[in-house]
C-alpha cells in the first residue's frame, strides 16, 4: 500500500520545536478519536458483515443441532460483482474540434495504457467487492514511479585477455584457427536503474483503515481524511535518511511503540484463526492526514510527526475517490448489500438447519421400554 506520497515540499511546515510538535500531535489525535467514535457503529457492521460474507458458524460444546451455513449472502455478492466488472469503464478523450481527432486517439491510447500498466481493472475490483460488502469503496490516486535494478556488461574498456592454454600447454585455437583468449577477471558489468514505469496509479484503500471528519458527507466537504498503513521501522529510517521524512530531536525510535493490531489481524480474529506472531517484525502505525486547508501531515504511531507538506497536487483536492453502494443522504458511509440481507440470511440458515434437524429426529426415534 502507498505510503509516501510523491510531492515536491514547496514550503517548511513541519512544527519548529517541541511546543508546536506536542500541538499538533493532540490535534491529530483529538482529530483521529473523533472520527473513529463516529465510525465505530459502521465498524461494528463491517465486522458483523464480513462474518456473513465468510459463512462464519459458531458451534458451543454440547450443541447437537445443526449449524449448516448456506452462503446466501456471499451467493447475491459474487453474482453482481461480475456484472460490475463487465462493464469497467474505458479509457476516452473526446475531441473539441476536428483538428483534435487525431490528438485525442493518441491521448486515449496513453491513457488506457497508463491504466493496463497500473492494474486499474484489478483495483477497480476491490473497490466494488469493499463497496457491496460494506456500502463504501474508496480508492487513492498518485503518481508513481517504478524502477528496477539489474546488472548488465560494463561499457569500460575491456580489461586485458590472457590464452587459454590446452593440456600440452600450447593455445588453443577456435574454429577459425584463431587463438582462444579469456579475461582474467571474467566479465566486468555494472548495477543500473531501469524505468518500468510512470505514470497516474489508482489503489483500493481498505475501510477499516480511513477516517473521515465526523460531519463529513461527502470527499469535497470532510475537514479532514485520515488513512492508516503499517510499515517495518527500517522503512522509516531509509525515508529518514534520503530526507523524505524527519523525526523529532528529542525523540529516540525506541519511544515509538505499536498501537494496536493491523486491519488483516483484527479479521482474523474475527473469525476466530488467531494472529500469527513474528519476532522479527518491528512495525510502526504510520496515519496520513489530508486537510482541508491544504496540508498533509504524516505520523508515526501518532507520536512523531514525520512530514508536514502543502498539497502540490494541480487540482487542490484530497487524492481520494469514493464508490457507495446505496447512497444514504447526509452520510459519508453508504449502505451495502449485505446490510439488507441479513435478516434473510439469518432466516434461511434456520429453516435449512430446522429442516435437517428434523429429518435427524424422525430416523432416529427414541423408544421407552417399561421392564415387566
Amino acid at each position: 500500500m502507498q505510503t509516501v506520497t510523491e510531492v515536491t515540499d514547496s514550503v517548511d511546515l513541519y512544527p519548529q520545536g517541541e511546543e508546536e510538535h506536542a500541538k499538533l500531535i493532540t490535534w491529530i489525535n483529538e482529530a483521529f478519536n473523533a472520527a473513529d467514535t463516529a465510525r465505530m457503529p459502521h465498524y461494528e457492521d463491517w465486522k458483523k458483515h464480513y462474518k456473513l460474507y465468510r459463512s462464519y458458524i459458531t458451534k458451543k460444546k454440547g450443541d447437537w443441532r445443526s449449524r449448516i451455513f448456506v452462503p446466501y449472502v456471499f451467493s447475491v455478492i459474487e453474482a453482481i460483482t461480475p456484472r460490475m466488472v463487465a462493464s469497467l469503464p474505458k479509457m476516452a478523450a473526446d475531441p473539441v474540434g476536428p483538428e483534435d481527432v487525431a490528438p485525442s486517439k493518441q491521448l486515449s491510447r496513453m491513457l488506457q495504457y497508463c491504466a493496463t500498466a497500473s492494474d486499474l481493472d484489478l483495483e477497480l475490483i476491490k473497490i466494488y467487492r469493499q463497496s457491496l460488502k460494506y456500502g463504501t469503496g474508496v480508492g487513492k490516486t498518485f503518481y508513481e514511479t517504478v524502477t528496477s535494478k539489474h546488472r548488465r556488461p560494463s561499457q569500460l574498456a575491456a580489461p586485458p585477455s590472457v590464452p587459454v592454454l590446452g593440456p600440452d600447454g600450447e593455445p588453443m585455437m577456435d574454429l577459425d584457427g584463431k587463438p582462444m583468449a579469456e579475461s582474467p577477471n571474467g566479465q566486468s558489468s555494472d548495477m543500473v536503474e531501469t524505468l518500468i514505469y510512470e505514470g497516474p496509479k489508482s489503489q483500493w484503500v481498505d475501510i477499516f483503515n480511513f477516517w473521515v471528519a465526523p460531519e463529513a458527507a461527502d470527499l469535497d466537504s470532510a475537514r479532514y481524511t485520515i488513512e492508516r498503513v503499517y510499515r517495518e521501522m527500517s522503512y522509516i529510517h531509509s525515508l529518514v535518511a534520503d530526507g523524505t521524512y524527519r523525526l523529532p530531536d528529542w525523540m529516540s525510535t525506541e519511544e515509538i511503540t505499536n498501537l494496536d493490531n493491523e486491519p488483516s489481524s483484527v479479521r482474523r480474529n474475527i473469525l476466530g484463526e488467531g494472529q500469527p506472531t513474528d519476532p522479527t517484525r518491528k512495525s510502526v502505525e504510520v496515519l496520513e492526514i489530508w486537510t482541508d486547508d491544504g496540508r498533509c501531515i504524516t505520523v508515526a504511531n501518532r507520536k512523531a510527526v514525520l512530514r508536514v507538506m502543502e498539497n502540490s497536487y494541480n487540482h487542490g483536492m484530497k487524492p481520494y475517490f469514493q464508490v457507495v453502494d446505496y447512497l444514504n443522504e447526509g452520510e459519508f458511509w453508504g449502505s451495502g448489500e449485505i446490510e439488507y440481507l441479513e435478516g434473510l440470511q439469518d432466516g434461511v440458515n434456520a429453516i435449512f438447519n430446522q429442516r435437517i434437524d428434523n429429518g435427524r429426529i424422525t430416523g432416529n426415534q427414541m423408544y421407552a421400554v417399561a421392564d415387566g
